[in-house]
């Protein structure tokens, strides 16, 4: 069995290849999606959640809440922006496979 593809067989597989790739990148948005709304959320909940804290049960209380919301909005972040990292390297490759398909 040859290592080479056949001239037949290539256009079938490049085009599973970016049919892979944009189902890829279509889960990749809806996570990046979710995620944001989730940074949000917490952002604002977060924010409005410390001060109240702050002036109902007293600053150090205020700033345990906001710096456990502020550690989990980082870790949001972190994963995030690790999706982010990913949906650029498959629009690269969508990119590339485009100019293929001509």
């Amino acid at each position: 069995m040859s290592s080479k593809m056949s001239p037949s067989n290539r256009l079938p597989t490049l085009q599973r290849t970016i049919a892979r790739l944009t189902h890829r990148r279509e889960r990749l948005d809806t996570l990046s999606r979710k995620y944001w709304r989730a940074r949000r959320a917490i952002f604002l909940i977060g924010s409005v959640l410390a001060l109240l804290a702050w002036y109902s049960a007293g600053g150090r209380v205020g700033l345990v809440l906001a710096l456990a919301l502020a550690f989990l909005f980082a870790v949001v972040a972190f994963y995030h922006n690790r999706v982010r990292e990913s949906l650029r390297r498959h629009g690269l490759l969508r990119y590339g496979y485009s100019i293929l398909r001509g």
